[in-house]
């Protein structure tokens, strides 16, 4: 077997040089927006309006779906798969699930990696390419999301083991301090306008190639 070369990036930006192509941003209430007054300025709006006036003319021509559900879990993304990814037809697939999956505790972690497991071999059945998240931590006031961290290990485990590009929010959020985060949190799960600015951000500097990213 030869070992792989290169990022895990690789086949994706391969696939971005080929032509606009269609991404869907699949995950829970903190891909679809929930509780800003314009969903729009989540990260997933934000991605789309990057690629349609920031990125260059082929990206420019780039769709960007969005299937967020609020409350939803692995086990639902699968249960409701046809409707949730299958039905978009895209080329991309971001993935960001495990804060709702995380309340369930450490009891949680097997049923949690098998899902996402499944969810990248389904995606990948359809030809798309994968991305996976890792959510961001949870913000002050909340005592039901300890496993978190051992949640975002398992996403950081599957993308490492499937060559997957990996967009890491918690290790990122890991190098700001929690009096510059605090104020970002609408409450203990869902961001302000300004936390999905860095969500957006650190998408686009992970995934897009340096030329078409913020830094």
């Amino acid at each position: 077997m030869n070992p792989r070369t290169g990022t895990a990036t690789d086949a994706l930006r391969r696939i971005l040089a080929s032509g606009p192509v269609r991404w869907l941003l699949a995950g829970d209430s903190i891909t679809s927006g929930w509780g800003l007054r314009n969903p729009d300025q989540g990260y997933a709006g934000l991605f789309a309006t990057h690629l349609a006036h920031e990125a260059g003319d082929l990206r420019a021509a780039d769709v960007v779906d969005n299937s967020g559900v609020p409350g939803a879990t692995v086990g639902e993304t699968l249960w409701d798969f046809d409707e949730r990814v299958l039905g978009y037809n895209a080329q991309v697939v971001s993935i960001l699930l495990g804060m709702n999956d995380a309340g369930w505790g450490a009891g949680g972690l097997g049923q949690f990696a098998d899902g996402m497991a499944e969810l990248v071999d389904q995606v990948q059945a359809l030809g798309a390419q994968v991305v996976l998240h890792t959510p961001y931590p949870v913000g002050p006031g909340d005592d039901s999301h300890d496993a978190l961290p051992a949640y975002c290990d398992v996403i950081r485990e599957l993308a490492a083991r499937q060559w997957l590009p990996l967009v890491d929010h918690a290790a990122h959020w890991a190098t700001l301090a929690p009096a510059e985060t605090a104020p970002w949190y609408l409450d203990p799960w869902h961001l302000r306008e300004r936390g999905h600015a860095e969500l957006a951000r650190v998408m686009i500097d992970t995934l897009l190639p340096p030329r078409d990213g913020l830094g």
